[in-house]
């Protein structure tokens, strides 16, 4: 299942992840070990009304009212999370307040994609794209279609990872579910490797 929080909070830093986790695992320490548990990048559009959504990680993005918090979690873990509305956070030294979750079910949507997948050191484009096919297959996934697309730096306290954005298409609606539920790669609690 997806759990969205609507937020108020006016902005984060570009490169907030790491600090989210750690706003959240105070609530949820079982966050980082829970292999069917992470917490999908918050997501800002990349222009509008003449903005540009900045790229340096300390810039600043300015959050919307509809931006949402959103959790995916195995069934078991829901009410616990759903207990966090209300509370007030501290991510990257901005507040955020998490209010009115909403459950959602996994999508049966044939095409999916993740923002961020770990990248490996040196790892070249077509060594990515194999690493991503046999971590699929061991789910049993076999999608027709896969597209990497451009990379983007995530920084945590101890190093720098490489992510990009994957798209996988013409899956059975199985497979969907299976790739939605497990998802590929580590660092779930950062955002990465996240289907939807």
């Amino acid at each position: 299942m997806d759990l969205a929080f609507k937020v108020r909070c006016r902005a984060l830093p570009v490169d907030h992840a790491y600090a989210l986790f750690e706003a959240l695992a105070k609530y949820l320490p079982w966050l980082e070990q829970e292999p069917l548990a992470g917490i999908h990048p918050l997501h800002v559009a990349e222009s509008a009304h003449g903005w540009t959504r900045p790229q340096q990680a300390e810039e600043l993005l300015h959050l919307s009212r509809r931006t949402k918090l959103v959790l995916r979690l195995p069934r078991e873990r829901v009410a616990e999370v759903e207990a966090l509305e209300g509370k007030h956070l501290r991510v990257a030294g901005h507040a955020m307040i998490l209010c009115k979750p909403t459950l959602l079910a996994l999508s049966r949507s044939r095409s999916l994609f993740s923002r961020r997948v770990v990248i490996g050191d040196d790892e070249t484009e077509t060594q990515f794209i194999e690493r991503m096919l046999e971590a699929m297959r061991a789910i049993d996934v076999r999608p027709k279609r896969i597209l990497p697309g451009l990379a983007h730096p995530l920084r945590t306290p101890g190093q720098r990872l490489c992510t990009r954005l994957l798209s996988v298409e013409e899956l059975s609606v199985g497979e969907s579910f299976r790739l939605q539920m497990h998802g590929v790669g580590p660092y779930r609690h950062l955002g990465c490797g996240i289907f939807i």
